[in-house]
C-alpha cells in the first residue's frame, strides 16, 4: 500500500448505496477512482475505503472532497493509515463508462494495457480495411494474420522505446500511423503473403488489392456465422425434430396397462390418445416456436466501424454526410486516433456502406460492418509486447484530440 493512495470517506448515510456514492463523488474528484471497502459508522453512517488514481493528487483530492456541499450531511475525509478491512464484494465499485465519457474523463490505461490495446486496435484495421484478408489468411493455415502481428508488434515494440505517451492508446496509434503511413498497408500485407510462398516454395499469388477491400454482399453476423446459414440451420434441424417426433408419436400404443398403478396406466392412454389426434399439427406447432424462440433473426440496428486516412476529419465535416441515415450513438474510439463507430438502422446499412472510400477534407473514409470474422491474436504475442517496453523516450506532437471531435 506504500506506492498506492487511499483515502477514507466518512459521512454518507447508511442508507446511500456504493453506486450512488461513486456518482457524487465524481462530479467532486473528476479523475479515475474506486471504492474498495465500506463499513458502518457511528450514527448510522457509513466509512469508504478508496483507492484513487496515481494520477491524483492525494492532498487536492482530500481537500475537493472536504470543501464540497452534502446537503445536510457534512463528509469527512483523511488519508488511510489503517488495514483496509475485508469484503464479501470482490468487485470494487469504479467510475461508470458512460459517465466517465460524459465528464470527459480521459480513459486510464497501464503501459503494458496501452500496448496491448493499440497492437489489437492496429490488427483489426487491417481486418476491416482488407475484407477479404481473413479468407486469405485461412489459405495459409493463418500464417499471415500471425506474421502480420508479429511485424506490427516488432514496429510497436520501436516505437515504445522512443516514446513517453505510455499512457495513451490514441497517441500511440497516432505516433504508429506517422512513422507506417496508411499507404504502406498493402504492401506490407503482400510482401508477408509472398515471404510465406517464398519459404514454402509456393508460385506467388498476384492480389488486387480492389477485389480484397470489397464490401459487395457483405453478409450480418450472428458471431462468426451469417444470419441465413444459422436461419437454414435451424429451420433444417426443427424438421428432422418434426420427424423424429412424428415417428415416436406413430409407434406409441395407445392402450397402455400398468397393473401395480391402474391410474398412472389410465393417464398414459389419454395423453397418447391425444398424441394421436395432435399428430398432423406437430410441424406447426414445432415451427411456431422455433421461429419464436430459437430463428435467428436480423437486428433492428447495425454496428459501423469508420476509419479516416490518414486521420478522422473533426465532427463538424463528418456529421452532414451521415445525417441522412438516422445514425446513432456516434463515437470516436479513445483507442484509435483515426476511428469512429455508431449504429445504424438495418435498412440503411447498406446506404451507409456505399459511401465508402468517400474523400473528405483530404480524407478518405473506410466504411466497415461491425460483425465480420476476426483473427485470434495469439496470447504469446501479447505477453512478448508488455514484456518489452522500456519506459524512456520522446513526446510525438499531436494533431488533434478525441475530446476536441
Amino acid at each position: 500500500m506504500a506506492d498506492e493512495k487511499y483515502i477514507i470517506v466518512t459521512g454518507f448515510p447508511g442508507r446511500i448505496t456504493g453506486s450512488a456514492i461513486v456518482r457524487k463523488l465524481s462530479w467532486i474528484v473528476r479523475g479515475h477512482f474506486e471504492i474498495v471497502a465500506m463499513q458502518p459508522a457511528p450514527k448510522g453512517l457509513k466509512k469508504c475505503f478508496i483507492k484513487l488514481s496515481p494520477r491524483l493528487n492525494l492532498q487536492n483530492v482530500i481537500k475537493k472532497i472536504n470543501d464540497a456541499s452534502f446537503g445536510h450531511y457534512k463528509l469527512l475525509v483523511t488519508p488511510c493509515n489503517e488495514p483496509i478491512p475485508e469484503q464479501k464484494r470482490k468487485k470494487p465499485r469504479v467510475l461508470p463508462d458512460l459517465l466517465r465519457k460524459k465528464m470527459q474523463i480521459p480513459i486510464e490505461l497501464s503501459p503494458k494495457e496501452v500496448i496491448i490495446n493499440v497492437h489489437n486496435e492496429m490488427v483489426r484495421e487491417l481486418e476491416y480495411k482488407y475484407t477479404g484478408l481473413f479468407n486469405l489468411s485461412k489459405k495459409t493455415d493463418h500464417k499471415l494474420m500471425e506474421n502480420l502481428c508479429i511485424v506490427i508488434a516488432e514496429r510497436l515494440k520501436k516505437l515504445a522505446s522512443s516514446f513517453k505517451r505510455m499512457d495513451s492508446p490514441f497517441h500511440l496509434s497516432l505516433a504508429y500511423r506517422k512513422a507506417y503511413p496508411h499507404f504502406g498497408d498493402f504492401q506490407l500485407l503482400l510482401a508477408t503473403l509472398h515471404g510465406i510462398e517464398d519459404a514454402e516454395a509456393l508460385p506467388r499469388s498476384q492480389i488486387n488489392e480492389k477485389e480484397l477491400m470489397s464490401t459487395v454482399n457483405q453478409q450480418f453476423l450472428i458471431g462468426n456465422v451469417p444470419v441465413e446459414k444459422a436461419q437454414e440451420t435451424c429451420r433444417k434441424y426443427s424438421a428432422r425434430i418434426v420427424k423424429k417426433v412424428v415417428e415416436h408419436i406413430n409407434k406409441l400404443k395407445t392402450e397402455v396397462e400398468d397393473p401395480e398403478n391402474p391410474e398412472v396406466g389410465v393417464a398414459k392412454t389419454k395423453v397418447r390418445q391425444q398424441l394421436k389426434r395432435l399428430e398432423q399439427f406437430l410441424p406447426d406447432i414445432v415451427n411456431e416456436v422455433v421461429n419464436k424462440h430459437f430463428l435467428p433473426k436480423l437486428p433492428m440496428y447495425q454496428r459501423v466501424r469508420i476509419y479516416g486516412e490518414p486521420y478522422m476529419p473533426n465532427r463538424a465535416i463528418t456529421e452532414p454526410l451521415f445525417k441522412s441515415f438516422f445514425i446513432k450513438r456516434f463515437a470516436r474510439s479513445e483507442k484509435m486516433f483515426n476511428m469512429l463507430s455508431c449504429v445504424v438502422p438495418r435498412q440503411n446499412y447498406n446506404k451507409l456502406l456505399a459511401k465508402d472510400n468517400i474523400s473528405l477534407a483530404d480524407c478518405k473514409l473506410v466504411i466497415r460492418g461491425e460483425d465480420i470474422e476476426k483473427y485470434s491474436i495469439p496470447e504469446e504475442i501479447k505477453q512478448d509486447l508488455a514484456q518489452s517496453l522500456d519506459q524512456g523516450g520522446a513526446d510525438v506532437e499531436m494533431v488533434e484530440t478525441w475530446e476536441e471531435w
